[in-house]
């Protein structure tokens, strides 16, 4: 899924950023950093969070 998805959007022109295997620490850091980034001269910003879940809305990280 994460190789498909990067395939589409770097075919659409975007910059691509993939991280595997985070801890949930390191998924909240990289939230972070990226909600602080300047964007201003982007036409749009999308984060994509893929994970292992249940059905209680929880997402996993690898400490998990």
């Amino acid at each position: 899924d994460a190789s498909r998805l990067e395939g589409t959007f770097l075919g659409l022109g975007f910059d691509t950023e993939v991280y595997h295997n985070r801890t949930a620490a390191q998924i909240l850091t990289i939230a972070e950093q990226a909600a602080k980034r300047d964007y201003s001269q982007s036409d749009c910003f999308i984060f994509v969070l893929l994970s292992h879940g249940d059905e209680r809305d929880i997402i996993y990280g690898a400490d998990q």
